[in-house]
C-alpha cells in the first residue's frame, strides 16, 4: 500500500479523484498507529514511545526530503537511538526508556546544527560563501568601471574576513593581479567575468526600465543585487526581450557577452 498510504497522506483530494478511498486507508493508518501506540505504552512506558515516535522522524525529515530515504533515516536513527541508549543505561546504570530518549534527542540535535540542507552550521556557510562570492564580483564590477572611466583608484573591496576571503578568492581565480603601484588590476579572465557581472546588471535596469515606470534613480540598487543571480542563459533571454537595446537607461553601454 505504499502508493496509496503516500498520496493519501499528502494529497486526499487528489487521491479521491483518482479513486482511492480516502477514508478507508486513512483510517487503516491511525488504526494500525494507535494499536502499535497503545501496545508500547503497556511495553515501554510513555517517556520511549513519545521520544521514538516522533523524535526519528523529525531528525529525518531535517536531514532529506525525499520520503523513501526519510524514511530510512528515521528506522536508522531509532535503532542507533535504542543502541546507544540502551549501552549508556546498562553503564550508567539508569533508566533504558530515559537513556534512549537522551541518545535520539543527541541525534536531533547533531541534526539542527548538520543537517546538509536545513542545519544551522550548513546555513550560515552556505550564506558567507555567497557573501565571499558577492564580495568578490563586486569588485571585479567596480574595476570594470574604473577601466571604463579611465580611472586609477586605490585597491577597491570589502573589509574583514569577507573581503580578505574575496581578495583570496580573485587571485586563486586569475581574475586580478597588482600593478607596480600596489593597485589592482583585472585580468584577462577577470575582465570577462566583470563584462558578464555588468552586462547582467545593465540588462537588469534596461529591463526594468521598459516594463517598469520607475524612476531611474531607483533601478541601480535593485540591479546591484539581482546582477549576482543572473546566468548567461537568463541574460542572453534579457537582451531578446529587450530587442538588442545597447545602451541601459543610464546611457552606458551594455557589455555583449564574453
Amino acid at each position: 500500500l505504499w502508493k496509496e498510504l503516500k498520496i493519501v497522506a499528502f494529497d486526499p483530494a487528489l487521491a479521491a479523484a483518482m479513486g482511492f478511498r480516502v477514508a478507508l486507508v486513512h483510517y487503516l493508518l491511525m488504526g494500525m498507529v494507535s494499536l502499535v501506540t497503545v501496545a508500547s505504552f503497556e511495553s515501554v512506558g510513555s517517556i520511549l514511545v513519545v521520544a521514538v515516535l516522533i523524535v526519528p522522524a523529525a531528525t529525518a525529515a531535517l536531514i532529506t526530503e525525499r520520503l523513501s530515504w526519510m524514511i530510512a533515516w528515521a528506522v536508522a536513527i531509532g535503532a542507533t537511538s535504542a543502541v546507544f541508549g540502551y549501552t549508556a543505561a546498562m553503564r550508567l546504570n539508569t533508566n533504558v526508556a530515559g537513556a534512549t530518549a537522551v541518545a535520539a534527542g543527541l541525534q536531533f540535535t547533531a541534526a539542527v546544527f548538520l543537517s546538509p540542507q536545513r542545519g544551522l552550521v550548513s546555513r550560515w556557510l552556505r550564506n558567507q560563501a555567497l557573501a565571499v562570492r558577492i564580495a568578490a564580483e563586486d569588485v571585479v564590477g567596480r574595476l570594470y568601471r574604473a577601466e571604463e572611466s579611465g580611472a586609477r583608484g586605490q585597491e577597491p573591496g570589502a573589509s574583514g574576513v569577507v573581503g580578505w576571503l574575496a581578495n583570496w578568492r580573485l587571485f586563486q581565480r586569475g581574475w586580478v593581479m597588482r600593478d607596480r603601484a600596489g593597485d589592482l588590476r583585472l585580468t584577462a579572465e577577470g575582465r570577462d567575468a566583470a563584462r558578464r557581472l555588468i552586462r547582467a546588471h545593465r540588462l537588469w535596469e534596461s529591463y526594468l526600465d521598459t516594463h517598469f515606470d520607475l524612476p531611474r534613480d531607483h533601478l541601480h540598487e535593485a540591479a546591484e543585487r539581482m546582477e549576482h543571480y543572473l546566468d548567461p542563459q537568463l541574460q542572453d533571454e534579457l537582451a531578446a526581450e529587450l530587442a538588442g537595446r545597447a545602451v541601459d537607461p543610464h546611457g552606458k553601454e551594455i557589455p555583449s557577452a564574453p
